[in-house]
């Protein structure tokens, strides 16, 4: 047995409606109703799907939950709520700071438009994880009695003169750091955050910290190593808040 489904026309629509429905009865001039309608729902569907490199565009009818990665899918472009696009990124594809989920500027509203702005903060994140990870080497700190080692890049490398607190940290200073520390902040092989924290000319004192991500490690340190540290992960110039 056919199943069934039950169609609701605008009154403004109606016109049209039956023109069409004339032009299938009388004329033969197009395929039944529901052939209309099917490919309608065809062609407005063509756009969703695999994108290739990776990204896919979810379907109008899926929810936001339903987001998921696998089967060579990297990125997922989904319409949601008011109709803004938002692009999700793999961790493991991009990296943790890849700025995911991401929003699309709107434009003119069209799935084209999104794939293709999709498809620009694709490639930025993809340029921002192989420029973090290529230089990744051995690193080595003095940690009291014993030397701690792992693989990760210098964002702030620790220097006893000129990574401590600056004239600004002491308005605003931070629970766990002290007057006299210097600190020194890499990412770590496995996309972490290793912060090393010492006191000048006691290098025994020295203890190596690793966090999720650099937000976490930011409330043990003084402001200005976290912007130094936020710059050279981003490539951008540091910024320093200050209340003033």
């Amino acid at each position: 047995m056919t199943p069934k489904k039950t169609i609701y026309v605008k009154e403004a629509d109606m016109p049209t409606w039956e023109r069409y429905e004339r032009a299938v009865t009388d004329n033969q001039a197009a395929e039944s109703v529901s052939a209309m309608v099917a490919d309608a729902m065809t062609a407005y569907l063509a756009p969703y799907g695999d994108q290739g490199d990776g990204l896919y565009v979810i379907a109008p009818d899926e929810a936001r939950d339903s987001v998921q990665f696998g089967a060579g899918r990297v990125a997922l472009l989904g319409r949601f709520g008011r109709g803004e696009w938002i692009l999700h990124l793999d961790e493991d594809e991009f990296g943790k700071d890849a700025n995911s989920p991401y929003e699309i500027e709107r434009g003119d509203g069209t799935v084209g438009y999104a794939v293709t702005r999709a498809r620009r903060h694709i490639a930025m994140a993809r340029e921002d994880k192989e420029r973090q990870t290529a230089t990744f080497k051995r690193l080595e700190v003095e940690c009291d009695t014993h030397t701690e080692a792992f693989e990760g890049r210098w964002l702030v490398e620790p220097d006893e003169d000129f990574t401590g607190p600056t004239k600004s940290d002491f308005d605003n200073p931070r629970h766990g750091w002290f007057p006299d520390a210097y600190y020194g902040v890499a990412l770590t092989k496995r996309g972490r955050f290793a912060v090393y924290q010492a006191r000048s000319g006691d290098r025994q004192s020295g203890r190596l910290t690793v966090y999720e991500s650099l937000e976490d490690a930011s409330e043990e340190m003084p402001r200005s190593v976290v912007a130094a540290a936020r710059a050279e992960l981003t490539n951008t110039t540091p910024i320093i808040e200050r209340d003033i």
